[in-house]
């Protein structure tokens, strides 16, 4: 066979990363937030901050969920900017009771840019705050647990406070959306209801629609205050979650606001660090609120080996306050992943000034350099900031401007470590905090009765490889001895500067090295370069083995260790053999205009098929053809593979019909000297019969070759009959064949 090497390609695209930011993305969902309250004491001016670690400037588009512009920003990271979404109810993203258990289309909010950002929006009124940070697309997924202020319903101003659950859909199409694991006594406002809502809400929207639901606290007393924690929120496509209170609290007299953007079960861990507030009730307003998604979840605090404590699914605990250790850190470990909302005080002389923040777990990847704009939006009392960096890093607050205090050890865990300042009256607009490891960071301030807190770094799951299989051919086979499967292994722009090695596994019936090319156990692809390949062939062997299978498994880590492996099988299958059947030869007379077709029909190989004709510029199955006589056409045929074999022969004949002249000079002027029938040499073994006038004959030939001179014969009329041979020619003759008759004149 003579092969030539052509390409099955089939690619997968494996990027991988090793700086993924959850809050600092180029595109951020934000679903609207629901508040039962108007008073302009309880929900006041709401803004949306930008910022960037970027040098260069770079443009934020700002739209409402329904596409509508709301506006255009340009930032850097020495330039952020902000957008005024409007005060109380008529902010853009907030919505009242009437707007509850409705498809919403416009509320939301959809961020982009070309390079990453982070967004934060902050509410401020004359008695409250909120600061909620977007997750980018870590906020995207598909079931999640949901946690609020904690609160405990007194009747004395419960009609102000109020838990709220908000979703957005996110991709094409329709998405279905579930609030399950409701504990009886809930109620959600508007639901159809008989004292409780028990039963899942499910709902379907379009892409970019929003839905929200809430419980007033007041209705009922006893219920939609702690109970509403830990309920189910699940998808068929991916949707983006906001959970949280406008308003809770721990007393009648006690009203705050607390919400955030959460992120689905994959980005949450199972260890964090958590650190306590400085205010002065921590029995009412220091909360860490644990909830599980898995049942036989065990809780163990500041590396005790004891379980504090075990939860089933969608089972909720607050730990309490005396479990921080003596420098107000706690180290909480699970066994299963687990969902943190801390309720937390940072006013010294009360019990208000509480915020909610959604707490990021600890873990191998996350962010190097967060960059925090207008930090005394709130103004007033203080403003701090805690870092939760790896021991060993190096960490520097506005390029080294700010000094550090002493690291807090944390206990249960040598390898983090604690920093926690007091900026207030040092920085007035921006920070920007750059570790040479990862870090987790969170802002809290304080003004009067104004509080405010929430993480800008965290929940940064590294992916270990977006993969993506495609054939060119839409084909997963090779054929022995024929075109090569090629494996394209790319990674992601963040790897290009790094090593990336990736691990095959093979198992199946065809062995390796032996049915097809040596597959390696790794393949790396070095710093600078982007992607490789590796080329599989099927040995060429005359055995018939029918179809064997190449399954193969191709694994990538993480920088946690973690792994995707991605596995897909490859066919290796004989060559079928190529065969040939031609068209029936045939007679035509080129006198006539006639002409012939002659075809092939080809079996097996791998097409498509080139075609070459011996005696045809034809360069497909079938030629036309009108030779002056008998031509013998061959096709040779070329496939996929570039195996070649050539067909029968198939013949065209040319006979036309025998005529003859009236008249002949055999005077050996060498012209007209001899009998010539037209076309006689189509007819080998023609007989010939001269007869005089009387009948008799004068010259015989029954091989007549047009050679009759008429030698010592007189000048005058004969009489001829020419006998053509049987007409048993095959191919047929397109006309009757007949003997010929008639006179012939001598002159000379």
């Amino acid at each position: 066979m003579n092969m030539k090497s052509r390409v099955l390609l089939i690619t997968f695209i494996i990027f991988s990363f090793s700086k993924l930011w959850a809050q600092y993305d180029s595109v951020h969902y934000i679903p609207p937030l629901f508040s039962i309250s108007g008073k302009s004491s309880e929900i006041g001016e709401h803004n949306l901050y930008l910022s960037t670690n970027e040098s260069s400037s770079f443009n934020v588009t700002i739209k409402e969920s329904d596409g509508t512009l709301l506006g255009v920003k340009t930032i850097s990271l020495s330039s952020p900017d902000s957008l005024a979404l409007g005060d109380g109810l008529s902010a853009v993203n907030i919505i009242d009771s009437a707007q509850l258990n409705k498809a919403l289309t416009k509320e939301g909010l959809i961020l982009t840019a070309s390079k990453p950002f982070f967004a934060n929006i902050r509410q401020k009124s004359a008695s409250q705050g909120l600061s909620l940070t977007a997750k980018g697309l870590s906020a995207l997924g598909k079931r999640f647990r949901t946690g609020h202020l904690f609160s405990i319903a007194t009747g004395n101003k419960d009609s102000l406070k109020s838990h709220m659950i908000s979703v957005m859909a996110t991709e094409p199409g329709l998405t279905t959306v579930s609030f399950s694991d409701i504990s009886d006594g809930v109620i959600f406002y508007g639901t159809d209801t008989i004292n409780s809502t028990t039963k899942p809400i499910t709902v379907t929207l379009n892409q970019n629609e929003c839905y929200v639901i809430g419980s007033l606290l007041e209705d009922p007393i006893g219920a939609n205050d702690t109970l509403l924690n830990g309920i189910l929120v699940t998808s068929d496509k991916d949707i983006v979650v906001n959970s949280g209170s406008l308003n809770g609290g721990s007393t009648g007299q006690s009203r705050d606001v607390g919400a955030d953007q959460i992120v689905s079960v994959e980005k949450v861990g199972t260890e964090y660090v958590l650190i306590k507030g400085i205010g002065s009730k921590p029995e009412l307003t220091e909360k860490v609120l644990v909830i599980a998604d898995l049942d036989s979840t065990f809780l163990y605090i500041n590396g005790n080996t004891t379980a504090y404590d075990t939860l089933n699914a969608g089972e909720f605990k607050f730990i309490h306050h005396a479990n921080y250790d003596a420098n107000g850190i706690m180290n909480l470990v699970s066994s299963k992943k687990l969902f943190v909302y801390h309720t937390t005080n940072s006013n010294p002389s009360g019990a208000n000034g509480m915020g909610l923040n959604f707490i990021p777990p600890i873990s191998c990847s996350g962010t190097q350099e967060v960059t925090v704009s207008h930090i005394d939006f709130f103004g007033g009392d203080s403003i701090s900031m805690n870092i939760i960096s790896k021991v060993g890093s190096t960490v520097s607050v506005n390029g080294g401007a700010i000094a550090l205090p002493s690291a807090i050890p944390v206990t249960g865990n040598p390898n983090w470590e604690v920093y926690s300042l007091d900026i207030k009256f040092v920085i007035t607009s921006t920070v920007n905090v750059v570790s040479t490891d990862i870090m987790n960071l969170s802002v809290a301030s304080l003004n009067g009765a104004i509080g405010a807190a929430g993480y800008f770094s965290g929940f940064s799951q590294p992916k270990v490889a977006d993969v993506a299989i495609q054939s060119i051919s839409g084909q997963k086979e090779i054929i022995e001895g024929c075109e090569p499967f090629v494996a394209i292994f790319g990674k992601g722009g963040e790897k290009l500067n790094e090593e990336l090695t990736f691990y095959f596994s093979i198992a199946g019936t065809a062995i390796n090295g032996v049915d097809y090319t040596t597959i390696p156990d790794s393949v790396t692809i070095p710093i600078g370069k982007d992607k490789d390949t590796l080329l599989i062939s099927a040995f060429a062997d005359s055995e018939v083995e029918g179809d064997e299978l190449v399954i193969f498994t191709i694994t990538a880590f993480n920088e946690c260790g973690d792994t995707t492996s991605v596995a897909d099988t490859l066919t290796l299958k004989d060559y079928p053999t190529m065969t040939t059947t031609v068209s029936e030869g045939k007679n035509i007379c080129d006198e006539f205009g006639e002409t012939a077709t002659v075809k092939v029909t080809v079996a097996n190989g791998i097409p498509p098929y080139s075609y070459s004709w011996n005696n045809s510029s034809s360069t497909i199955d079938s030629a036309v053809v009108s030779p002056a006589n008998k031509t013998g056409y061959i096709a040779t045929i070329t496939d996929k593979c570039d195996v070649s074999v050539s067909s029968d022969t198939i013949f065209v004949s040319v006979h036309c019909p025998l005529s003859a002249p009236n008249v002949f000079t055999p005077n050996g002027d060498g012209v007209n000297d001899v009998l010539v029938f037209n076309n006689l040499d189509q007819y080998f073994g023609s007989h010939l019969i001269v007869y005089n006038r009387f009948g008799g004959i004068v010259y015989e030939n029954k091989r007549y070759y047009n050679d009759w001179k008429a030698t010592d014969l007189s000048d005058g009329v004969y009489f001829y009959k020419l006998i053509p041979p049987p007409d048993n020619f095959n191919p047929p003759l397109s006309f009757p064949l007949e003997v010929l008759t008639g006179y012939i004149h001598i002159i000379r």
